[in-house]
C-alpha cells in the first residue's frame, strides 16, 4: 500500500511512466501499413516532447457537482484566518494566498469551515485567496486585506535594552544573534555611511534572523543597526566589512589545504531556506548554514546528512564533514518528537487522523511554501585509495547533463543492460560510452521512417520503455479472457523489444498480477523474445511491471533475521507465495526489477542493504534482478532549486534529489547482484540550452542581478489552463519558451553513468567466473566482523547491526572490493579488511558511500 501511495505522489508531481510507439507491437504483415498510422497518430507524437523528460500530459478532471465557492473570509490576522466555503463533492482541495508573500496548501475538508495558518507572519497588504478542487475541476477566488501584520512602534520602554552580534556574512547577506526581552518587531538596517541600503521588519519568534541585502554589495565598510519598533530602545550598530565583492569571502577567510578534494555544487536551494558555507582545514569540511528560519513553538531544525540526521534548536554550526564522495545536506522544520519527517504527509496521504501515523503539523513549510532546503555536491581529487566516483573534467556548474561527452568509451559484459536516456546525442555516442539499449521512443522517426527503430529492434538493440497495459494487451482485458483473447494479445509481439519492462499495476488501467491468464500470455510474450533474439545469441528479458508488492519476508527488516535468512534456504516452491512462485501467473516471466523510488530522505539508510537483499532474493528465485531507479524523492515535490544564468537566477520547483551516494550504489549494485539498470525521469543532454517552458505547475521566481526583488510568476488568466500550465514565469525572465524541455538539473542521468565506471573499474575488471566472498573486517581497531559467507546472511548482519560489509570478487591474483555503510557518520575512520589468503590490508574510509577498488591478492 505504501508504495502505492508513492506512486500517487508520483503521478502528482507529472511523472508517469508512459510511451507510445506506433511499431512495439505490429504484426509483420501489418508492418506496410505503419506509415498511414504514423499520420493518423500524429498529434500523439506531439506529446512525446513531454514524454520524454518525463512529464505526463495533463488529464482532464470532470468539472465539481457543486463549487468549491468561498463563502466568507474571516478572523484575518497577519498569522492566517478562517475560510466558509460551498461545495458538493470536493474531497480534495488545493488552495493558495498569493500577494507579498505566497502560500500555497492542500486540505482534505470534512466540513465546510477551515482554518488557514501561515507558516511565517504575513506583512500589511491586500492578498488573493483562491481555492480549487484537486479530485474535480473547480475553483474560485477573493480578494482580502492583512491589517497589523507588524506591531505598531509603541513608546513603552523596552524591558531590556537590546544587544546583537553577526554571526556570519557574504557579500549577499549576514546572520545576526540577538538579546532582548518581550521585543516582538525590530528592524534591520543594512548602512553604508550615511545612507540606509536596505531595510527589513521581523517579527522574530527565534533570537536568530537572516537579513539578505537584496544585491551583491561592493568591497567596503558597512554596518548592521537594529532598531526595537514595538519597544522604545536606543539603535544597536554592528560594524563588518566586505573585502572581496567577486568571491564574497568572509571574514576570517575560509582556511584551506591545496592538497584536499575538490567539492563541485550540484544543487543549490533558496538561501531564504538554506545557505551552506564550509570551512575546510586538511580533508574536514566545517559546514554552517548561515539561514536561521522563523521556527513555531514545539519545531526544531532536522538536519539529514550523508546518513546522519541532525536534530537541534539552532541551525548548523561547524558540523564535521569528511571531504570524500558524495554530499548532501536536506533542511527541515520539524515538530519536536516526531519519528521521522515521512510523518508529514506528502500527496493522497491524510494527516488529519487522530492518532494516525500522518500529522497535518509534523512539518513546518518555509517561506514561498516549501517542505526543505536542500544542498547537494561531490568531492573529486584523492578519495583514500579507493576508486573516485567523478571525472576530473565533471563541471555541475553547466546545469547540464554532460556524461556522453566525458565518460570513457565502455561496454559492458555481453547479457548486460544499462539504460539512460540519450536526448541530442546520438545513437552512436551513447552506445559507446556504455548504453546498451536504446529507448524506442528516442529512436529518430524523419517525417514518421520507421526504418530505423525496426532495424535496431530486430537487432535487440531497443528497450520498451514501460509501455502501459493498455498498449501490451491492445486495450482494456476483461478480467478472464478466453485463449483465443490471450492469444491475440500475444500476437501483438510478434517483434518485440529485447528489454521489456512495463506498467501494468496502477492507475485505471491496472491489471490484477494474480490472474490466472497472465501465465499463459507472459509465455508467448517470452517465446516470441526468445526466437527473435536468444536463438541468435542475444539476451532479452520480460519484467511484467517496473515494481512489485511482497510478503513482508522478501522486505528486509519486516520479519526476524533468522527468518529472512531462512528464505534462502527454501526451494522456490516453499518459499511464502508471491505471483512469482513456481506456477504462478508472473512465473514465465524472467525479469524483476527492485524499483528506486524512495519517499521521505530520512528514513533510507537500509535502502543500499535491501536492494542488495532482494536482487539476491530475484536469482534465488529463479529469475534475472535489475534496478529501475528515480533519481529523486518521489515525496513533497515542492522545494526551490536555484538555475544560475548571467542576468540572475531562477528558482523553480521540483522534488528532493537523491544523495549522490545513493545513485552511486544503486547503479554498482545493479551489476554486482543483477544485470540490468534503468534510470527513470533522467533528464539528457539538450542542445538548444537551459531554456524552461514558462507554464508551471506551481509559482517559480527570478532574481535579477542588483535587485533584492523577487519576481514571481502569475497564475494563467485563461480558465481552461490545464493542470500544469496554471502559473506563468515572470515576464522578466529571459529564458522562457513555450515547449521547451529543460527542467533543471540534479545530475541524476551523470551520477548513475559514473556509478556504472566504479563498477566497470573495479569489479567489473574480474572474469564474472571469479571467486566471491564476503570478507572479515574492522572499523578504529574494533572488534573484527566475522563473515558467514553463506547466501544473503552477510547483508541480514549487517542490517541487525546498522553496519556495513566488505565483499569481494578475485581471479588470476587480482582482487576487486568495496566496503559500504550505510548508517555510517561523516567523520574518517579507520578500515582493516582480511583477504581471502590472510593478507590484511588498512585504509580510510568516511560517509555512506560505496568505497572500491582493485589490488594485487
Amino acid at each position: 500500500m505504501k508504495k502505492l501511495l508513492l506512486l500517487l505522489l508520483m503521478l502528482y508531481s507529472g511523472v508517469q511512466a508512459q510511451t507510445i510507439n506506433l511499431s512495439d507491437y505490429a504484426k509483420k504483415s501489418d508492418f506496410d501499413k505503419l506509415t498511414t498510422k504514423v499520420d493518423r497518430q500524429q498529434k500523439t507524437i506531439d506529446s512525446l516532447i513531454a514524454i520524454l523528460n518525463g512529464v505526463k500530459p495533463p488529464v482532464a478532471l470532470k468539472k465539481c457537482a457543486k463549487g468549491p465557492t468561498i463563502v466568507e473570509i474571516k478572523n484575518v490576522t497577519s498569522k492566517g484566518f478562517d475560510v466558509q466555503f460551498d461545495a458538493d463533492s470536493v474531497f480534495n482541495m488545493k488552495y493558495m494566498v498569493t500577494g507579498a508573500k505566497v502560500y500555497i496548501d492542500s486540505i482534505k475538508p470534512t466540513k465546510n469551515t477551515f482554518a488557514v495558518i501561515f507558516p511565517t507572519q504575513f506583512p500589511n497588504g491586500t492578498y488573493t485567496f483562491s481555492i480549487e478542487g484537486i479530485n474535480c475541476s473547480g475553483s474560485n477566488s477573493r480578494i482580502f486585506t492583512i491589517a497589523g501584520g507588524v506591531d505598531p512602534p509603541s513608546t513603552a520602554d523596552c524591558k531590556k535594552q537590546p544587544t546583537f552580534k553577526i554571526n556570519g556574512f557574504t557579500n549577499e547577506a549576514a546572520t545576526i544573534q540577538f538579546d532582548a526581552d518581550g521585543l516582538k518587531t525590530l528592524t534591520l538596517s543594512l548602512v553604508q555611511g550615511t545612507e540606509t541600503i536596505k531595510t527589513i521588519s521581523y517579527n522574530p519568534d527565534v533570537n536568530t534572523l537572516f537579513f539578505p541585502f537584496g544585491k551583491v554589495i561592493p568591497a567596503g565598510n558597512y554596518k548592521i543597526k537594529l532598531t526595537p519598533v514595538s519597544c522604545t530602545a536606543e539603535p544597536r550598530n554592528q560594524e563588518f566589512s566586505i573585502k572581496n565583492q567577486d568571491t564574497g569571502e568572509v571574514d576570517p577567510p575560509i582556511e584551506t589545504d591545496p592538497g584536499a578534494a575538490d567539492y563541485k555544487l550540484i544543487t543549490k536551494g533558496m538561501r531564504d531556506h538554506i545557505s551552506i558555507t564550509r570551512r575546510t582545514v586538511g580533508d574536514i569540511d566545517f559546514i554552517t548554514d548561515n539561514t536561521a528560519n522563523d521556527l513555531h513553538e514545539n519545531y526544531q531544525y532536522r538536519y539529514i546528512v550523508g546518513a546522519d540526521i541532525v536534530l537541534q534548536p539552532n541551525p548548523l554550526k561547524d558540523y564535521a564533514v569528511a571531504r570524500n564522495n558524495g554530499f548532501r545536506v536536506v533542511k527541515f522544520l520539524s515538530k519536536v518528537g516526531i519519528s521521522s519527517i515521512n510523518e508529514w504527509p506528502g500527496q493522497g496521504q491524510d494527516g488529519s487522523v487522530p492518532g494516525g501515523y500522518y500529522k497535518n503539523d509534523a512539518g513546518q513549510s518555509f517561506v514561498y511554501n516549501a517542505s526543505a532546503g536542500v544542498e547537494s555536491g561531490f568531492f573529486g581529487g584523492s578519495q583514500s585509495g579507493f576508486v573516485n566516483h567523478i571525472p576530473a573534467n565533471f563541471n555541475p556548474g553547466l546545469q547540464m547533463p554532460q556524461w556522453a561527452d566525458i565518460s570513457p568509451e565502455a561496454r559492458l559484459p555481453k547479457d548486460r543492460f544499462f539504460i539512460l536516456s540519450r536526448g541530442d546525442w546520438s545513437i552512436d555516442q551513447v552506445t559507446k560510452k556504455g548504453i546498451t539499449h536504446v529507448r524506442h521512443h528516442e529512436i529518430p522517426r524523419p517525417n514518421g521512417d520507421e526504418t530505423l527503430a525496426f532495424q535496431l529492434r530486430l537487432q535487440g538493440k531497443t528497450y520498451s520503455d514501460v509501455p502501459l497495459s493498455t498498449t501490451i494487451f491492445g486495450g482494456k482485458p476483461s478480467d478472464h479472457p478466453t485463449p483465443e483473447e490471450v492469444q491475440r494479445m500475444i500476437d501483438l509481439h510478434q517483434y518485440p523489444d529485447a528489454l521489456h519492462i512495463g506498467e501494468t499495476m496502477e492507475q485505471s488501467h491496472a491489471i490484477d498480477p494474480s490472474k490466472t491468464w497472465l501465465k499463459d500470455f507472459n509465455e508467448g510474450f517470452v517465446s516470441n523474445q526468445r526466437k527473435l533474439f536468444d536463438s541468435k545469441g542475444i539476451k532479452s528479458l520480460n519484467c511484467f511491471n517496473y515494481f512489485q508488492f511482497w510478503p513482508p519476508s522478501y522486505h528486509l527488516g519486516q520479519v526476524s533475521a533468522e527468518t529472512s535468512k531462512r528464505l534462502f534456504r527454501l526451494l522456490p516452491d516453499e518459499m511464502p507465495y508471491s505471483n512469482f512462485s513456481p506456477g504462478a501467473p508472473l512465473s514465465t516471466t524472467n525479469l524483476i526489477v527492485e524499483a528506486v523510488y524512495l519517499d521521505a530522505p530520512d528514513i533510507q539508510q537500509k535502502q543500499p542493504l535491501d536492494l542488495a537483499f532482494k536482487l539476491m532474493l530475484f536469482e534465488h528465485m529463479g529469475y534475472d534482478g535489475g534496478v529501475f531507479l528515480a533519481p529523486e524523492h518521489e515525496w513533497r515535490p515542492n522545494n526551490f532549486f536555484e538555475n544560475s544564468y548571467p542576468e540572475g537566477k531562477y528558482f523553480n520547483q521540483a522534488k528532493i534529489p537523491l544523495d549522490p551516494n545513493t545513485i552511486i550504489t544503486s547503479v554498482f549494485f545493479s551489476q554486482v547482484f543483477g544485470k540490468v539498470f534503468v534510470q527513470w525521469g533522467g533528464g539528457a543532454k539538450i542542445n538548444e540550452g537551459r531554456i524552461f517552458n514558462p507554464l508551471t505547475p506551481e509559482p517559480t521566481y527570478w532574481l535579477q542581478n542588483g535587485s533584492g526583488e523577487m519576481k514571481s510568476s502569475y497564475r494563467n488568466p485563461d480558465p481552461n489552463a490545464e493542470r500544469y500550465m496554471q502559473w506563468i514565469a515572470s515576464p522578466d525572465f529571459p529564458y522562457a519558451r513555450r515547449g521547451a524541455g529543460y527542467y533543471g538539473y540534479n545530475a541524476g542521468a551523470d551520477l548513475c553513468r559514473f556509478g556504472l565506471q566504479v563498477y566497470l573499474d573495479t569489479w567489473g575488471q574480474i572474469p564474472e567466473d571469479g571467486s566471491v566472498n564476503f570478507l572479515t573486517f574492522r572499523i578504529d581497531d574494533g572488534d573484527w566482523i566475522k563473515v558467514a559467507n553463506t547466501y544473503a546472511d552477510d547483508i541480514i548482519d549487517a542490517y541487525v547491526r546498522k553496519g556495513g560489509f566488505v565483499h569481494s570478487i578475485h581471479k588470476g591474483g587480482k582482487i576487486a572490493w568495496y566496503y559500504i555503510n550505510p548508517y555510517a557518520d561523516n567523520l574518517w575512520h579507520n578500515l582493516e579488511v582480511r583477504f581471502p589468503n590472510g593478507r590484511t590490508v588498512k585504509n580510510r574510509v568516511a560517509g555512506n558511500g560505496i568505497h572500491a577498488k582493485i589490488e594485487s591478492l
